[in-house]
């Protein structure tokens, strides 16, 4: 058991006598929420769990037993814990998921179509970045820098060249800015039990103006790659015009062919866990140089993605 653990098991365990003292007559809420630090490491090896330390506090009791579960349906962990664990799982999974060292280190560029033209990105412009503000939601969500995507639609007019300065200074360089690397995290609640961690999933919250460089740099890259035919007509995802319901429509339609051939369809659906959290950047980055996004636009892919940060509020 951590300092940290201790720090959540005695909050925990304050919100409790709190949720306590609005029970009328309860003679329990007079107890302090020190007592848990009093008795702590006599019911608490450090073995335990935050969890299984404060049923043990609580187990004899059922009054606080169920001032616990009141409390933890609401605040089920702290934010320390839940962005530990939000940063340890991708690790766990490669470390469990870790590559035959004896594949050949080009094992990736196989059956890859290359291109020999390369990608250069074209200067931002200030009517770029009003007419990418101006299609923003209305969402007053905000990422580290609380400034919500509202504000910045209805008030780019007044530093749009400013901001387009910043964006063609990070495309020059070939740095992002450290500042818009910073996500803010929020646990959503996906499954099960509320006070299992393992059933809740991040969400991710960006600056809104990491948001609108993305998207100007995505434009840049999405024009070569289908210009140039480089994704295979299979990929349906994040594409303009195809979409899971596309492919869906292909997949029937194939299914339909074979049965009218005599032939048996068989199909085979894989869902990989956390693909997105435990994708090699090195590979990554190789396989963008293969496909003609190399040299400058290269290394600003390659400064994106490292080097982030994140925290759980």
């Amino acid at each position: 058991m951590t300092s940290s653990d201790f720090i959540f098991v005695t909050t925990v365990y304050q919100r409790v006598i709190i949720t306590l003292s609005t029970t009328p007559g309860s003679v329990l809420a007079k107890i302090p929420w020190l007592v848990a630090a009093t008795i702590y490491p006599i019911l608490c090896p450090h073995w335990l769990t935050p969890y299984q330390c404060l049923d043990r506090l609580t187990g004899s009791c059922p009054a606080l037993a169920q001032a616990l579960h009141l409390v933890t349906r609401v605040v089920p962990q702290l934010p320390g814990h839940y962005n530990t664990f939000f940063c340890e799982t991708p690790t766990k999974l490669l470390r469990n998921n870790k590559i035959n060292d004896s594949m050949p280190p080009d094992k990736h560029r196989m059956n890859i179509k290359g291109c020999n033209k390369s990608l250069f990105f074209s200067p931002i412009t200030e009517n770029e970045v009003v007419k990418l503000a101006k299609s923003l939601k209305n969402k007053f969500t905000t990422g580290y820098d609380d400034i919500p995507d509202a504000i910045v639609k209805q008030c780019i007019d007044y530093f749009k060249k400013q901001l387009t300065d910043i964006f063609n200074a990070s495309l020059e360089t070939r740095t992002f800015p450290e500042q818009l690397k910073i996500a803010k995290v929020i646990p959503i609640h996906k499954k099960g039990n509320t006070r299992n961690i393992n059933n809740y999933g991040p969400i991710a919250l960006l600056s809104v103006f990491s948001k609108l460089l993305e998207k100007l740099v995505y434009n840049r890259i999405i024009t070569f790659i289908e210009k140039n035919g480089i994704i295979t007509e299979a990929q349906r995802g994040f594409r303009s015009k195809r979409s899971t319901e596309t492919a869906l429509l292909d997949f029937i339609k194939n299914v339909q062919l074979a049965i009218d051939n005599k032939m048996n369809p068989v199909g085979i659906f894989l869902d990989l866990s956390k693909a997105y959290d435990v994708l090699d950047h090195k590979i990554l980055l190789d396989k963008l140089n293969t496909y003609g996004i190399r040299g400058i636009t290269n290394k600003w892919m390659e400064s994106y993605l490292t080097n982030r940060k994140q925290f759980v509020e």
